[in-house]
């Protein structure tokens, strides 16, 4: 059963990340993987000593920010590709939450950078 998830023009011009529109659009995969491979951008890096429920407590925390419906049993089934059914609901709102922890990191770098040159600048005496 392939990606089911076909974003329709007004969802994809969304989706300006193109790791995530590759994955959603990847008919090679099954719903569960594509659903999986997104859960993973939402939980971002992965410590070495890191324990499986705090990146899915992570993840859980993320997701019910931006819907109230999300549990946790709901992330650790899409984790273990368990899921009977993925909604478009929830591929369109991992999409949401990559992306704007995309914005946040960028507008972070943007500021470190800017802070940066501030100390680098030279003292006018």
């Amino acid at each position: 059963m392939g990606a089911a998830f076909a974003l329709d023009a007004v969802t994809y011009s969304d989706l300006v990340d193109h790791e995530v529109a590759r994955i959603t659009h990847d008919l090679a995969k099954s719903d569960q993987e594509v659903a999986f491979d997104l859960l993973m951008l939402v939980i971002g890096r992965r410590g070495i000593d890191e324990y499986k429920s705090n990146m899915l407590d992570r993840a859980h925390d993320a997701l019910l920010k931006l819907n109230v419906n999300w549990t946790r049993r709901r992330v650790e089934t899409i984790f273990h590709k368990q899921a009977k059914r993925i909604d478009r609901r929830e591929v369109a709102e991992m999409a949401a939450v990559i992306k704007k922890a995309r914005a946040n990191h960028a507008a972070y770098r943007e500021e470190t950078a800017r802070i940066a040159a501030l100390v680098d600048r030279p003292k006018a005496d």
